[in-house]
């Protein structure tokens, strides 16, 4: 768990420097980056859903999001919630045709990562409770 949370972690910094890269302007072959992040999203988010799916059976679905609001800090919630909704936000606004379509892909890219550290992160203090 320890490695697939560094990775989303490491996932994470990569696309928020290709987003601050793009926002500023910096100019770089991002087709190959963008294709690592991709398939990194597929190695972060399958095992996720395995640990999801056994804490569900664990805990039921009533108390399955009972133990996620307790295995989760607040501070981490809030800021998903945030990344997330910074994605969202983007992804409105390159619909409407006013920015870089890069620019949402890498920020949807960041929301997955982060979603995924805390998938994990929660997943490790509900299995060692």
């Amino acid at each position: 768990m320890i490695l697939l949370m560094f990775i989303s972690g490491v996932g994470f910094l990569v696309c928020l420097v290709v987003h601050v890269g793009i926002l500023f302007g910096v100019e770089t072959e991002l087709g190959t980056v963008m294709q690592v992040l991709k398939c990194g999203i597929l190695v972060v988010y399958l095992p996720a859903a395995l640990a999801a799916r056994r804490l569900l059976r664990d805990y039921g679905e009533q108390g399955f999001g009972e133990a996620l609001k307790k295995a989760c800090p607040s501070w981490m919630a809030t800021a998903m919630g945030l990344i997330i909704l910074y994605a969202i936000i983007n992804v409105i606004v390159q619909l409407v045709g006013k920015a870089d379509p890069g620019f949402a892909y890498s920020a949807l890219l960041m929301a997955a990562y982060s979603t995924g550290i805390g998938i994990y992160y929660c997943y490790k203090r509900l299995a060692m409770s």
